[in-house]
């Protein structure tokens, strides 16, 4: 069941028109998802609700129609916006009689759905540098014109994978439009080249943003205190070249430098080393990594006098790619580590030591762009891996623990899909509390 709705500001400007959205019924109870409305008011001039084969089953009348009468209040109907927040919106419905004429509500009849249509299965993928994000959300508008010069259209937000959408037929043409992380696709389809069940996709391409600045806040209940801050800087084929880490110094005010970190290329766009500095300039550590057909198949860490070497292996299934990990350090322990990932995502992890501690690990994720995944900013257990960003997660461990894990992540995006910001609340693993909150600003060019 969904809603078609169209909403004015009270100056006429459209707010959105034709926007098809799905209807949960919750004991008796018709609600939708929240939409994001940029205005003070709004003015709903048009409701109508479908069943999901596209027949008509309710609909606020139109003022002046024969059947305005049949609800308590019929369109358009004003609702003021409290910004910031979430607004309850009650609209009145009646039953649609079959037997009756759209006019009877106020409506033309195309606009009740009595036509034929022809289902087509919509993909939307965007590809960003040199990387596809596939099977993307987005809102997508569809034209079309009878002979009569009625206008058919549709907003209509696609969902992860592929979005049924059912079109009315006999129309010459149909244009398509959708806006996603600032790229706009258009695409015209013929009615004499689509048919029943066929997949239309939308594509398009942009260029890559490059991090530049990482900033961390700490918030222990006395607000937000910086607390370190990472500058990324690039060579001229736009590779990551160097990070300068600063940290915050209880000795002095401003943030010192802590470590820097110089990458090496010998072939390829991808870094086989990683130097590691200290604020003296002295080498503490590297990271190496080989590769067979551009897959990481080993790795060598050493931090001061402290190393660990690592293997990895990688296995294909129908539903999810496997990476094995075994990792041996200087002081005889190793682990074994298991990482499955679907979409491009680690959605399942599973370590276990050598001294019996187990952890793992459950991940969900939004479908916007990890900007460390673009710059291959990846390390020894390969965290930078997924192509987009963690937005909860659930883990279990057995044996050692730790003292704190996040329990909510709440995401600020730009308009080409990178986050800004990010706020992480951390909880006591043992006492289940709240502890701190963590902030990081990204910024971009």
């Amino acid at each position: 069941m969904y809603v078609l709705v169209t909403a004015v500001k009270e100056n006429g400007d459209t707010i959105f028109s034709n926007r098809k959205i799905s209807v949960m019924n919750e004991q008796g109870r018709y609600t939708t998802k929240a939409l994001p409305v940029n205005a003070s008011e709004l003015v709903i001039t048009k409701f109508l609700v479908f069943y999901s084969a596209d027949s008509i089953y309710l609909a606020n009348p139109k003022t002046g129609s024969i059947k305005e009468k049949s609800v308590s209040k019929a369109l358009p109907i004003k609702f003021n916006i409290q910004k910031n927040s979430e607004n309850q919106l009650s609209v009145p419905v009646t039953a649609v009689d079959p037997s009756e004429n759209a006019a009877a509500y106020g409506y033309h009849q195309t606009e009740f759905g009595s036509y034929s249509t022809i289902p087509l299965l919509f993909h939307l993928s965007v590809k960003v540098g040199k990387i596809w994000y596939d099977s993307l959300p987005g809102l997508l508008t569809i034209r079309a014109r009878y002979t009569d010069g009625q206008i058919w259209t549709r907003e209509i937000q696609l969902s992860e994978g592929l979005t049924r959408i059912n079109i009315p037929s006999g129309l010459k043409e149909y244009e398509l439009d959708i806006e996603k992380w600032g790229v706009i696709m258009h695409k015209k389809l013929n009615e004499n080249t689509i048919h029943s069940g066929d997949h239309i996709h939308l594509t398009a391409e942009k260029e890559a943003r490059y991090l530049i600045s990482e900033s961390v806040f700490i918030d222990n209940g006395a607000g937000y205190i910086p607390d370190s801050k990472k500058y990324f800087f690039y060579d001229t084929y736009d590779r990551i070249e160097k990070t300068l880490y600063y940290q915050r110094s209880a000795s002095q005010q401003e943030m010192a430098l802590t470590f820097q970190s110089n990458f090496r290329y010998h072939s390829g766009n991808k870094w086989d080393t990683i130097l590691r500095y200290n604020a003296a300039g002295e080498l503490v550590g590297y990271l190496s990594r080989t590769f067979n057909n551009d897959k990481v198949i080993s790795a060598q860490e050493k931090n001061y006098d402290y190393y660990t070497n690592a293997d990895y292996s990688y296995h294909t299934s129908a539903d999810r790619n496997e990476v094995n990990a075994t990792y041996r350090f200087s002081n005889g322990n190793s682990l074994d580590y298991k990482m499955y990932f679907k979409k491009g995502n680690n959605i399942q992890d599973k370590a276990t030591s050598s001294t019996g501690s187990i952890e793992s690990g459950n991940y969900l994720y939004d479908t916007n762009i990890n900007p460390f995944y673009q710059l291959d900013f990846d390390d020894l257990f390969l965290s930078g891996h997924s192509k987009n960003n963690v937005i909860s997660s659930s883990k279990l461990y057995f044996g050692s623990f730790p003292a704190v894990v996040p329990y909510h992540v709440k995401y600020s995006y730009t308009e080409d899909g990178y986050p800004s910001e990010v706020i992480i609340s951390y909880k006591g693993y043992t006492s289940q509390k709240h502890s701190f909150r963590m902030k990081k600003i990204y910024q971009y060019r």
